[in-house]
């Protein structure tokens, strides 16, 4: 095998690692953007709901007050309002008609399928008010139910997302809900109250647990709200009308005996509708900053995605040019070390070897070079001793160069030998 072969192998298992963690990184910032698609999915539903309850809301005030003053009240109101609440019924049926939930941990389609079922009886529900035939509380009981199965729902978006300042937001967004909520069945309960002019026993003691209910949401809305949002709340709630409808409250709190009142039921539903208006615009507000937020957040995780590829690229380029380099740097000086073995075999001493780099391979050229000259400079002493030139001094370079200490030996028995036969020539036969 190859030494490009073998750094190929060390190279590309810690590729195959990084390749690893950047798909299950990638992954992990799909499923995130997928979720927040179904959160603003779940979003767009929780609009359409919201303005469902919102008209739902003011019919069963309407409604409250119809029947608390025995159809004296709230007639005409109630056939405009319900046109208003069918509009927005027919829309909401219609999303809900399509609509689809990938992963059902929060039982959303149980929800809306019950809500769906009770929606279809909202006409025989009129029309059983419109001849008091319905009883407050059954009247309450029905428009409520809806409107708790849409606040569970909304409240569940809160569960969808595994960003803590989203899943605030929502919790802010909810508090809200509740809260408004809560002052629709206050104003539903008023409204049937000042109709009939006095309160009785179960509806005193609706009226003083919906207030503590309001304070609690209203109070939990503060905690979970960011600085804007607070601010906003409380620019909102200091409105002239929220004094008026405090009086009224006041008034209504000293009646809790039973005493007569003499409180317009339509002027209070008038100016309790401001205040939940008022509560509707800053539902919108929160409204719209949870999409501002799902949308940087859903950008963010697709920048996250893309920096992760691109790394990936540069890594596996710069990983890459790495492999050339380093093993170009390896591989060019033993290639070059090969050829030059393979011509000292082919006995070619006639070689430039220079160092190309100051590693190992650098200091395997270096050694080759000497070895050439060392065996260079046995060579030309050969070729003088070749030619009769006996009077050269070999010096072995160390106590282990066996070569250069046999051919001194050479040299010297070779001297001994021309010595002899000059003998001979010059007829000294006593030669030993």
């Amino acid at each position: 095998m190859k030494i490009k072969t073998k750094h190929f192998f060390i190279l590309v298992i810690p590729v195959l690692w990084l390749l690893y963690f950047t798909l299950n990184e990638i992954q992990s910032r799909i499923q995130l953007i997928q979720k927040i698609n179904s959160g603003q999915k779940l979003s767009s539903l929780s609009i359409k709901l919201s303005q469902g309850i919102h008209e739902l809301q003011k019919e069963r005030g309407m409604s409250s007050g119809f029947i608390g003053s025995n159809g004296s009240k709230f007639s005409e109101e109630i056939k405009a309002q319900t046109i208003i609440t069918d509009k927005k019924i027919e829309a909401l049926v219609f999303v809900l008609r399509d609509f689809e939930i990938d992963n059902d941990e929060n039982n959303f389609k149980n929800l809306i399928n019950e809500s769906k079922t009770q929606l279809e009886q909202i006409n025989n529900k009129r029309v059983l008010i419109n001849q008091l035939k319905l009883s407050l509380e059954d009247e309450l009981s029905y428009y409520t139910n809806i409107i708790s199965n849409f606040l569970v729902i909304i409240t569940n978006l809160s569960k969808n997302t595994s960003d803590m300042k989203l899943s605030n937001k929502i919790t802010s967004y909810v508090n809200l809900l509740q809260l408004k909520e809560k002052t629709g069945l206050e104003r539903a309960l008023l409204s049937n109250v000042f109709a009939k002019g006095h309160f009785d026993d179960q509806s005193s003691k609706s009226f003083i647990r919906l207030k503590a209910e309001q304070e609690i949401y209203e109070k939990s809305f503060i905690l979970s709200a960011n600085e804007q949002q607070k601010q906003f709340f409380k620019t909102q709630m200091q409105m002239p009308v929220i004094n008026e409808l405090e009086k009224i409250e006041k008034m209504a709190s000293d009646s809790l005996n039973g005493s007569k009142m003499n409180i317009d039921p339509s002027y209070w539903f008038k100016i309790m509708t401001t205040k939940i208006n008022i509560l509707k615009d800053i539902e919108e507000q929160l409204s719209n900053d949870f999409e501002i937020n799902s949308i940087k957040l859903q950008d963010k995780f697709k920048n996250d995605i893309l920096f992760s590829v691109i790394l990936f690229i540069l890594s596996i380029f710069s990983s890459i040019a790495t492999f050339y380099i380093i093993t170009s740097s390896i591989t060019r000086p033993l290639k070059t070390a090969v050829n030059i073995a393979k011509e000292l075999s082919e006995g070619n001493l006639e070689l430039n070897i220079d160092k190309m780099s100051q590693d190992e391979t650098g200091e395997l050229l270096l050694a080759m070079k000497n070895m050439v000259s060392y065996i260079l400079n046995i060579a030309h002493l050969a070729e003088k001793i070749a030619v009769g030139e006996i009077n050269v001094t070999v010096k072995p370079k160390s106590e282990k160069d066996l070569l250069n200490k046999s051919l001194a030996k050479t040299i010297e028995y070779i001297k001994e030998i021309a010595h002899i036969t000059e003998k001979i020539a010059n007829k000294d036969l006593q030669v030993k």
